[in-house]
């Protein structure tokens, strides 16, 4: 008995040891792996995604590694890349950089259900991350099927199955901007007409957020975010900025008014206090008290206009005239004595370019004015006019022709001064 047990014993060594040899792994992509390991900047997915598979492929100029995958860091993409060359491995990076550009410009999103389950990865079975209310927004980075890979507003980067209308940048500023309700009852429901026994649209949660639209007797007419219009009983809603206040949180001043009249007078008024306010404002926006969408997507809205202020001006002395490189462009940059302009502190201002300074008659160590185009960015408009400073300030200024660049300081050749542009 014994010999039998020990020669089955030495057949299944024998039979174990003919078996086929386990095929080692290109030793190429082991090192790429390491590589790949080495370069991810953030090993957390929850923030950060750099994911990547690799593989041989022959060709007729050799084998060439392929790099499949996805991520949000260019810098980690391209220190890959780099870090293969170094090596000797010829890596051709197809590594989708996120947003994908297949997405064209609906990388943004708001969520659409009451509750939105979001998880770690695209399947149903896999660890739920966190739950989304109806109303949040989100950025769209890919999809899969039918999945989404979303960054929610705090940050993580999960997966959702529904409950993500995809928008535009243009759609995605509407709705943001737009006024708001949140439900403030456990459980609502959104129906088609103001009425407790019209049709159902769908439910709503405590913490959903909807675009307001108006008001129809015990009812808020209002805007989801899959765009249909519903209806929402008044006790179960509330005006998001009256919500908001009631906690304390800061919000700015909304005004209902009945004739044109009316906004004209308060423009007035606001113009007078502007600069006592505890932000920084550059006019007032007029919008109808119901929505419409299609007015809205108009290059300019005849429902909602925006009703600007003169802008602010400021005045100090040009001290240089910096060269901005762009390209084969020179744009000229002025550095001023620091000022205050619309709630930030100006040390630079554009010029445009060489036939502006001209036309200005600008010089180092003029007085200038300073504007905010658009209450943004900084630039000069021309020479103060006479007392715009103290004497003080002004008296013993040297007055300095702005010199010209003249050669290129890459490639050495001759600028062109064309007046409008320096290249």
């Amino acid at each position: 008995m014994k010999k039998i047990v020990w020669l089955f014993t030495g057949l299944l060594i024998l039979m174990s040891a003919c078996s086929s040899p386990s095929v080692k792994e290109d030793q190429n992509i082991v090192q790429l792996k390491a590589l790949f390991d080495e370069v991810k900047l953030n090993p957390d997915r929850r923030s950060r995604i750099f994911e990547a598979t690799f593989a041989a492929d022959t060709t007729a100029q050799g084998v060439v590694y392929v790099a499949k995958g996805a991520t949000t860091q260019p810098e980690a993409k391209a220190a890959l890349a780099a870090a293969a060359a170094d090596k000797g491995i010829k890596l051709l990076d197809s590594i989708k950089l996120l947003p994908d550009p297949a997405l064209g410009e609906k990388t943004y999103g708001i969520t659409s259900l009451s509750v939105t389950n979001v998880r770690a990865n695209p399947s149903h079975s896999a660890e739920m991350d966190t739950q989304l209310l109806m109303g949040m927004p989100v950025r769209i980075l890919e999809t899969r099927g039918s999945w989404w890979r979303i960054v929610t507003p705090e940050g993580y980067i999960s997966w959702s199955n529904v409950g993500v209308r995809a928008m535009t940048q243009l759609e995605y500023d509407i709705w943001t901007k737009a006024d708001k309700m949140i439900i403030t009852t456990h459980y609502t429901l959104f129906r088609e007409q103001p009425s407790a026994t019209a049709t159902i649209v769908c439910d709503g949660v405590w913490g959903n957020v909807v675009r307001a639209d108006g008001e129809s007797g015990a009812y808020y007419k209002v805007i989801l975010p899959t765009g249909q219009s519903a209806f929402v009983p008044k006790k179960d809603a509330q005006k998001f900025n009256d919500w908001l206040k009631q906690r304390k949180f800061f919000t700015v001043e909304t005004k209902v008014f009945s004739t044109a009249q009316e906004i004209v007078q308060y423009r007035q008024e606001i113009t007078k206090i502007r600069d006592t306010l505890p932000y920084d404002i550059d006019g007032l926006v007029v919008k109808d008290l119901e929505t419409d969408m299609e007015d809205l997507r108009k290059a300019r809205p005849e429902k909602q206009i925006a009703f600007k202020f003169e802008l602010e001006t400021a005045f100090s002395v040009l001290r240089e005239v910096l060269w901005s490189e762009s390209g084969s462009t020179y744009t000229p940059i002025g550095v001023i004595d620091p000022v205050r302009l619309a709630g930030t502190t100006v040390k630079r201002a554009n010029l445009n370019n060489p036939a502006m300074i001209r036309s200005m008659g600008l010089k180092i160590g003029s007085v200038v004015s300073v504007v905010k185009r658009g209450e943004i960015i900084p630039k000069i408009e021309g020479l103060a006019p006479p007392g715009a400073m103290p004497v003080s300030v002004q008296a013993g200024e040297e007055l300095i022709e702005i010199i010209f660049p003249q050669v290129c300081a890459v490639c050495y050749a001759t600028l062109v001064d064309a007046g409008t542009r320096l290249y």
